[in-house]
């Protein structure tokens, strides 16, 4: 089976001695990869997305953006797991090596809002859709943005960046992603819907989607205007 070791250095010092002589077994043997490096996996193992549509744009990308979406994979096993704390650590280094870019891709393949460029490009020739993800690599972070749980307590902070991202009209709708508690998940929804009230923001609806992952909820808010 092969295997893939992004986090040998995260392990505690007494521990690498011992995991070293395993890791390198399994190196030896063509089973691992013995990197903290996420794009030390790319041409050493297949990638499926589950998805025959993403499958599709992973063929049509070049090969840096095979690279992000590859170790996205990674950041993406590891929410399914609960170990959220190792996934950003994962994200670090994909905005390292990626920068804002590299970042996009990745938080459109974990949110799932991957999903609007794959409608913009449906049943598009592969150049047309090739470009369509470009826009949206190089823009997704002006659309959308990652609500934190210790966010929550600063509403104000939330709704400047809804207010930017609304501004820039680069698409008539906002999208919010956050991992948490149900409760926070809901006392977000409703900062949105007060700002409605207050008239803060005008916007013709909102729609949130609730789901449980990797032992959190985890909201996807779409704002249209």
């Amino acid at each position: 089976m092969k295997q893939i070791l992004y986090f040998y250095k995260l392990l505690p010092e007494e521990w690498r001695r011992k995991a070293h002589f395993i890791f390198d077994n399994l190196w030896k043997k063509k089973t691992a990869i013995l990197s903290t490096n996420p794009d030390a996996a790319m041409g050493f193992m297949e990638a499926n997305f589950n998805d025959a549509r993403i499958n599709q744009l992973f063929a049509l990308v070049p090969d840096n953006d095979k690279k992000i979406m590859f170790a996205s994979q990674g950041v993406i096993d590891l929410t399914d797991k609960g170990l959220h704390a190792d996934s950003f650590i994962s994200k670090g280094l994909i905005l390292k090596n990626h920068g804002i870019r590299g970042i996009n891709i990745t938080d459109m393949l974990t949110t799932g809002d991957i999903e609007q460029p794959l409608l913009e490009s449906a049943g598009k020739k592969s150049e047309e859709q090739l470009k369509i993800f470009n826009w949206w690599a190089d823009n997704y972070d002006k659309i959308a943005f990652l609500v934190l749980s210790e966010q929550i307590a600063e509403p104000e902070k939330i709704e400047a960046e809804i207010k930017e991202r609304a501004k820039s009209r680069l698409k008539p709708y906002v999208l919010i992603n956050f991992a948490g508690t149900l409760e926070e998940a809901r006392k977000l929804i409703d900062i949105i819907t007060d700002m409605k009230t207050q008239k803060k923001l005008n916007y013709i609806s909102i729609v949130p989607i609730l789901k449980e992952r990797g032992f959190k909820t985890c909201a996807n808010i779409r704002i249209d205007f």
